[in-house]
């Protein structure tokens, strides 16, 4: 079972949670949420974008947050962010992990979304307020359908380590940058996000299984060579994280398992499964 919330602090200027978690079990997004809360869902555990352009836009912004009260110089931020599309200049979310305001999201933040060009081929960045600092190198930059795990960790208030992984494709979490920039110490503040999107964006972003804390967690570890995950796992992976959110249905084929040739049970090697998919109808 999964929990929205740890534990509440009361004695403090704004309702705050500590060490808090947020995995939208419910359908219902918690009232602690500030921001453009109708323009969002919540589908299969996805908090997801679904807002539409009024007549004569041609692009919207929307952004919700969260508070939290953390005490100490050491925090670690962990989230998923689901992407249905190659992230643009036009559509694109910054997401601000400790931020003094709810309303004007402000600090350090990551960027999911810019425009390749020339020798710049990322589409993620990262900087601070309004300052990008400079790119990410992620090596998922051209996927359309992608669940990326982000954790970000400070220490002494200074001390900035991302990691990264393409949760669909690795097991491990990479190291993409450590840098240091000193800030004010901050107790009470917001976890938010923020989506820029043009009606080609709407409900392509998601995010998901957020978690902060005082305390570092164990990133997962891969033993390279050794089967990582097993069939049922796949398929259950394909029927909930694939299929509601990627415009794709099953097409009831019979599905193709591939394993290596070997003697006994296999510990190492590669194997495949091929699941046969159709384009959905329009409702």
């Amino acid at each position: 079972m999964k929990h929205f919330l740890l534990f509440v602090l009361i004695n403090l200027p704004f309702l705050a949670f500590s060490q808090f978690s947020a995995t939208f079990d419910s359908s219902e997004l918690p009232e602690t949420w500030i921001g453009d809360r109708s323009s969002f869902t919540i589908i299969n555990g996805v908090l997801t974008l679904q807002s539409q352009l009024s007549a004569g836009e041609k692009s919207k912004q929307v952004q919700l947050a969260h508070p939290y009260f953390i005490s100490s110089s050491q925090k670690e931020w962990s989230f998923y962010v689901q992407l249905d599309t190659k992230p643009t200049n036009s559509n694109y979310i910054k997401i601000f992990p400790q931020s003094s305001d709810a309303s004007t999201l402000n600090g350090f933040y990551i960027r999911i979304g810019h425009n390749k060009k020339g020798k710049q081929s990322s589409r993620y960045s990262y900087g601070f307020d309004n300052q990008s600092l400079g790119y990410l190198s992620m090596g998922i930059e051209d996927a359309t359908y992608t669940l990326v795990q982000l954790v970000i960790r400070l220490t002494d208030n200074k001390q900035w380590t991302i990691y990264a992984r393409d949760a669909y494709n690795e097991k491990k979490l990479r190291q993409i940058l450590q840098f240091e920039t000193a800030i004010t110490p901050m107790e009470n503040a917001f976890f938010g996000f923020q989506i820029t999107h043009t009606s080609s964006g709407n409900k392509k972003f998601g995010i998901e299984d957020i978690v902060v804390r005082e305390t570092f967690s164990s990133l997962p570890e891969e033993k390279d060579g050794v089967f990582k995950e097993d069939v049922q796992s796949v398929f259950r992976r394909f029927l909930t994280e694939f299929i509601p959110f990627s415009g794709y249905e099953y097409a009831g084929l019979p599905d193709v398992e591939i394993y290596p040739v070997c003697k006994g049970q296999p510990s190492k090697g590669h194997s495949e499964v091929w699941i046969a998919i159709k384009k959905a109808k329009e409702i």
